[in-house]
């Protein structure tokens, strides 16, 4: 009696070969001419698949919902991670060619992207408005929030900051190498300018 469930088939001609095993739920299948791979694990929901020619790997795992996918050829790996009720939504992307790495997550609707060729660093989350960015080589760094029209940027060689908030026409830029400070309220026509250098102060108001 076979309690195993066990079955294989080779076929010399095409390098074929079919497994399975009934007690795991375990098939498993291979090709020689084009090297691939072929593997399902039904207790688990689990499949894996390569293909030699083109270093290609793919795996998914339905209790997860998770996917796994990896070219060798371009250093390209994406991952997806989506539950039933989509609560998750997990995407995962990197390119080791240009160091790119890219990762959604749709429960936030939020995209975050590494460039490492630029040390560069890009974050977006949409049910906020809010968009970061970062640059290492410069020293740069920039956010934005929709929902205040405010805008602030930061650039480390010059000591330079610059904000901005459009609801109230606000913009106020510091640079600290100079120690000059410079303010502006549209609403008021008002200007600020104050330099530390020479402790001197510059007012200015439209209305007057």
């Amino acid at each position: 009696m076979n309690t195993l469930g066990f079955t294989w088939v080779h076929l010399d001609s095409l390098g074929f070969t079919w497994t399975h095993l009934d007690s795991l739920g375990l098939t498993w299948i291979h090709l020689d001419s084009l090297g691939f791979t072929w593997t399902h694990l039904d207790s688990l929901e689990f499949t894996w698949t390569h293909l030699d020619s083109l270093g290609l790997t793919w795996t998914h795992l339905d209790s997860l919902g998770l996917t796994w996918t990896h070219l060798d050829s371009l250093g390209f790996t994406w991952t997806h991670l989506g539950s039933l009720d989509s609560s998750v939504g997990l995407t995962w992307i990197h390119l080791d060619l240009v160091g790119l790495t890219w990762t959604h997550l749709d429960s936030l609707r939020l995209i975050w992207i590494h460039l490492d060729s630029l040390e560069l660093i890009w974050v977006h989350l949409d049910s906020l408005g809010l968009t970061g960015t970062h640059l290492d080589s410069l020293g740069l760094t920039g956010v934005h929030l929709d929902s205040l029209g405010f805008t602030g940027t930061h650039l480390d060689s010059l000591g330079l900051t610059w904000i901005h908030l459009n609801s109230l026409g606000f913009t106020w830029v510091h640079l600290d190498s100079l120690g000059l400070t410079w303010t502006h309220l549209d609403s008021l026509g008002f200007t600020w300018v104050h330099l530390d250098s020479l402790g001197f102060t510059w007012i200015h108001l439209d209305s007057l």
